[in-house]
Parts: structure tokens; sequence; C-alpha cells
């Protein structure tokens, strides 16, 4: 009799069971079940800000950063219906801020072909190297570092975003190349980094797993204050974390087959 007891209580526990008490979800749950209402913290706080807290307000942008002024001036008395003039030398203040229509600036390049009166040859102009290099300007190059190397965006996200909030088309190819531009206008600065953190006194080394392509690599860091250099490579050789000195080569990464300027801290 006690085993049935005890089967008994467990099915009835069972049937208790549903997405408030239990880690079933909630379509699991019966039609007539309603479900808890969540309207006080667990520890009987109420949702939303705290009675006593500091509030935050957005301030006033001055006048002088202001684009454009709406006035509104009561025409008549609200008691006695008289007509009313004059201005208030101290307005209530409400501020609308709002993002322009972004239209990409084009800026097309005429190269002319003219033939010489002459021997009746024609000669072509040529376009500026920094104009011939590229279709499109620094800005869009340092919007998509941006939206890479900090927003941390794949590159289809980054052809996305320019596509919706700046009316431009890209493909996934320009934005590598863009990444590929600011990566090689780097170059210097990441020598100058380089060199530095080997000649540091103390380097901090760690270690993440990476992928070039389709293989599997690792991200080596090596930290020395206030720079880091990050280097990449595919092979077995691994160097654990920590801390080593300027004389120590033993725990510096070995067997690099591609060295890579990945984001620099």
């Amino acid at each position: 009799m006690s085993a049935l007891h005890q089967r008994l209580s467990k099915l009835e526990e069972q049937l208790q069971l549903n997405s408030d008490n239990s880690s079933q979800p909630p379509a699991s749950d019966k039609p007539r079940h309603q479900r808890a209402k969540k309207g006080k913290l667990p520890n009987d706080k109420q949702r939303g800000g705290q009675h006593g807290h500091r509030g935050h307000s957005r301030s006033l942008v001055p006048p002088a950063a202001v684009s454009e002024f709406q006035v509104y001036k009561p025409e008549h008395c609200r008691h006695c219906g008289a007509g009313l003039s004059g201005d208030d030398p101290a307005p209530y203040r409400w501020q609308v801020t709002d993002l322009p229509s972004i239209m990409p600036v084009v800026i097309e390049h005429q190269v002319h072909r003219l033939r010489c009166g002459g021997c009746g040859q024609t000669t072509r102009g040529q376009l500026p190297p920094q104009v011939a290099c590229s279709q499109f300007g620094p800005g869009v190059t340092a919007v998509v570092g941006m939206l890479i190397g900090q927003e941390r965006l794949s590159k289809r996200q980054v052809q996305r975003v320019l596509r919706t909030v700046f009316g431009m088309q890209m493909a996934v190819g320009s934005v590598v190349a863009r990444q590929q531009e600011i990566s090689d206008s780097l170059a210097e600065a990441y020598q100058t980094i380089q060199e530095y953190v080997h000649q540091a006194p103390h380097r901090h080394i760690d270690e993440t797993p990476w992928r070039e392509g389709w293989q599997r690599a690792w991200l080596w860091s090596v930290a020395g204050h206030p720079s880091s250099d990050a280097v990449s490579g595919s092979g077995q050789a691994r160097c654990g974390g920590g801390t080593t000195t300027a004389g120590d080569q033993s725990r510096q990464p070995q067997h690099i087959q591609s060295v890579h300027r990945l984001q620099l801290a």
C-alpha cells in the first residue's frame, strides 16, 4: 500500500507541473492554466524606477546648435479673451532631435580624349592616383572600418547598413577591399607598436581559437603597457597565457604561417 501511495503522490505532483514551477515550455500548459502575474520582482520591488532614485533627463542643446526654431504664442487671454502680444523673455523650451535623410555624395570624374590637330593622334587625360585607386571615398572607408572593427558587424551586415541607412549599394567584395585598405593604412602604426611591445620589459601573452578561411588557427595577443600586438597563426604550436619577460623566448608563438594586422588596442 505504501508503494501505491508514493506512486499516487508522484503522479499528483506531475499533474501540478506547469511553465511557472518547472522547466516545461508555456505551450505545454493546460488550456485553463493562468500564469502567475509578475508585477513584482523577487525582492518585492516594483519594476521600473525605484522611489528616491536619482533621475536622468536629456539636456537641452544650446541655441547656437539648434537648426530651426518654431515659436508658438497665444493669441488671446485664456481668462478674459483679450488679445495678446509681445515676447516671453524665458519661454518654455522643448527640443526634438531627428536625423536628416542621408544621400551619398557622388562625384563623377570625366576623363577626356582629345585629338591633336597637327599629327591627328589622340591623347587621353589621366585620373589622379588618389582617385583611380578606388570607387569609394575615405568617408565610406571610415564607416566600413568602424562597423567591422568597432561594432563587430559581418560583411553582409555592413552591406545592409550601407544600403538601408546611407542609400548606397556596395558588393561584399568591395566591403572586404575597404577593410584591406584600412589594414594597409595601419601598417606603419602596427610596426611601431610591434617594435614597442617586443622591447617592453614585461609582456603579457594570451591566446584564443581563431579561424583563417576554413582552417582552425590561434590568435595570440602580446600586450605591454600601454600597447598591445595581435598575430594569428595556423599550426600546431601554442603558447600559454601568463606573463613573460623580454628575454624569455620560450613562450613566444612559433611556426606562425601567416600574420595579419587584426585590431590594435
